[in-house]
């Protein structure tokens, strides 16, 4: 995909969002109460310009999910600012939401779950218009046959319901209820995964057709590291709730720098690597679970399952998001030297088992 420019002012920014969850209302087991704060978000800034696609990755539970609820405000921050066209509307509430509300929309994991089973999709689509109580009933019904057609759905299907679509269908749908009010901004979060491989592309293509008329702007959240590749402009991983690497797309996938970005590649099954037995996937594989967003570990978050993990610093300073190169920023105290070679992966991780993306929420 061609690069976006990204000079100039973001469209939408977060600057240091936080967002942290009482334990008990989050349905995990509260044995310590010492810790009582699950710390979803922790600190990110995160910025993204007109008309470009940022894929946001990481494992399940890493905070990609809230992270992208929180720059649209469908989920308050606990802490930090977010900023639309530069102005800051973090503060937005009552009409002023709603009112932005038609420029931020976003668009469900499950569309088997997202759409509501005894509506009509016609009426589905048409509920953003009622609720901004834009234009009559009449053009509101032109309008949402232009929707339907503009997402490759039959404006004649208008009053069936959504279990007489299949899942590509009803993910179609979800699209056009959020374009039903001209939104600048669409968060996707992982709009593809629960769809078969062979309905992917399309939704994929589609997105990117819709972009290109319409100029709009995506925070693309996916597991599957080959979609993100092609639909966006830059990349950016989450760990354990912050943001551990960001990278124009072209530049992640050719010199990742974070150990953990690494794995995440590296995690990837290819046919060369099996039949070769590349010793560089090996050695760089991680096993075990993340640590606890109730208790992260000290220092880098990453450093109790790093293979790269170096003596007290990793585990005693907190490392920031700093500029490798132009428009590549790492959270790695080592970058450098693991990507010239100078720091070798521990040779005890081969045999860990490879890290696995997952298909639930983050």
């Amino acid at each position: 995909m061609s690069d976006a420019a990204t000079n100039g002012q973001p469209l939408i920014e977060g600057r240091n969002l936080t967002v942290h969850f009482p334990a008990g209302a989050t349905g995990i087991p509260l044995f310590n109460r010492q810790h009582n704060v699950l710390q979803a978000v922790d600190g990110v800034s995160i910025a993204i310009h007109r008309g470009e696609t940022l894929g946001l990755v990481g494992e399940s539970g890493s905070g990609k999910s809230t992270l992208g609820r929180a720059l649209i405000l469908l989920r308050p921050p606990t802490s930090g600012e977010v900023l639309f066209r530069g102005e800051p509307v973090t503060a937005a509430r009552g009409a002023e939401l709603r009112t932005l509300r038609r420029s931020l929309q976003i668009v469900f994991q499950d569309p088997y779950g997202s759409l509501n089973p005894r509506a009509r999709i016609g009426d589905i689509v048409a509920e953003p218009l009622i609720v901004q109580k834009v234009g009559t009933k009449a053009e509101r019904t032109a309008r949402v046959r232009e929707l339907l057609e503009m997402v490759g759905v039959s404006s004649r299907l208008v009053d069936r319901y959504p279990h007489q679509f299949s899942g590509g269908q009803r993910q179609r749908i979800a699209f056009a209820r959020a374009l039903a009010v001209n939104p600048e901004v669409i968060v996707c979060d992982e709009p593809i995964s629960a769809l078969d491989v062979s309905i992917q592309a399309q939704v994929v293509n589609l997105l990117e057709d819709l972009q290109s008329e319409l100029g709009l702007t995506y925070l693309f959240i996916a597991h599957d590291l080959r979609i993100v590749e092609h639909i966006s402009h830059r990349v950016a991983v989450m760990y354990l709730g912050k943001i551990v690497e960001t990278a124009p797309a072209a530049e992640f996938y050719r010199r990742p720098a974070h150990p953990y970005t690494r794995a995440l590649l590296r995690s990837r099954p290819t046919l060369n690597a099996v039949r070769s037995g590349d010793g560089r996937r090996a050695t760089e594989a991680l096993g075990g679970e993340p640590p606890s967003p109730l208790a992260p570990p000290p220092g880098c978050r990453f450093h109790t399952r790093c293979p790269f993990v170096q003596a007290e610093r990793c585990r005693d300073e907190v490392p920031e998001l700093r500029t490798l190169r132009q428009g590549h920023h790492v959270a790695c105290h080592w970058a450098e030297q693991i990507l010239d070679g100078t720091i070798e992966p521990r040779q005890e991780e081969s045999a860990a088992p490879q890290l696995q993306l997952t298909r639930n929420g983050g």
